[in-house]
């Protein structure tokens, strides 16, 4: 009964999930793979974190160590689009480019005792 309770409990969450998918589109995406992306970001670096002493001998081995920072992060990029099929760089510029929506106005204050209050249509 327990494991049946788990498994209905779980695809229920799925289903909540698929539902909200479904209607924020895009922005459920970027939000889940904005939660997961410093995941990703820590296990490519956890080797380089390792590192207890660096000697760099030749003129290039400092910047290539910033190289292979950024190759791994790209390469978790390329391989987050190739396992899940959604290019965060794409869906990130789509947000970016999106004109920004207008702050509603802001409420009128409330009313105190002995104060008109105007009523309008």
């Amino acid at each position: 009964a327990a494991i049946t309770a788990r498994g209905s409990a779980e695809a229920e969450a799925m289903e909540k999930k698929a539902d909200a998918f479904a209607r924020y589109g895009d922005a459920a995406v970027l939000q889940m793979l904005v939660e997961v992306l410093p995941q990703v970001v820590a296990k490519a670096s956890e080797p380089l974190s390792a590192i207890d002493k660096l000697t760099v001998i030749s003129t290039d081995g400092a910047s290539q160590l910033t190289r292979t920072v950024t190759d791994n992060v790209a390469q978790g990029m390329e391989l987050l689009s190739s396992t899940t099929g959604v290019d965060l760089a794409q869906l990130l510029q789509g947000f970016t480019q999106r004109k920004p929506v207008p702050a509603p106005a802001p409420a009128p204050a409330p009313a105190t005792a002995g104060t008109p209050v105007e009523i309008g249509e």
